[in-house]
């Protein structure tokens, strides 16, 4: 059992690409988390993480992005706002527009998504979002 074995475990529980994170992230992830259970051999590790939901968790958070902050990373708010403005809204006018964030830390991408909508300019009423938090530990 190696490494690719715990990556895959992820890409089947969570739908996670483990090539996104990196090779030398995903090593540092599963060492950390194997010291903090008191393992040293990583296929008692995987078997860890295929019995224990509470171990899969800890090694989740360690793998996504445990930050948050307003606009974090522009680009896909420019385009959310440019597709929904000259695509969604032209044919929807009467309709809310429902974003589902995912992951959502501390509520920023939400309320990011939510201005960037308005101030395209779409009315706030037309705006509703929802997140989805999996963390438990933000920075």
């Amino acid at each position: 059992m190696t490494q690719l074995s715990i990556e895959n475990l992820l890409k089947q529980k969570i739908g996670l690409d483990p090539s996104t994170l990196g090779s030398v992230t995903m090593k540092r992830a599963i060492s950390q988390c194997m010291a903090n259970c008191g393992l040293t051999d990583i296929t008692d590790y995987l078997v860890r993480l295929q019995t224990s939901t509470q171990e899969l968790e800890q090694l989740i958070e360690m793998v996504v992005v445990p930050e948050t902050w307003f606009f974090r990373d522009r680009e896909p708010f420019v385009f959310l706002s440019r597709y929904v403005m000259s695509e969604w809204f032209p044919n929807h006018r009467d309709r809310v527009m429902r974003v589902l964030s995912i992951p959502c830390s501390t509520g920023e991408e939400p309320y990011s998504i939510a201005i960037a909508l308005t101030e395209a300019g779409l009315a706030a009423q037309s705006v509703g979002c929802t997140s989805v938090n999996w963390l438990t530990e933000v920075t």
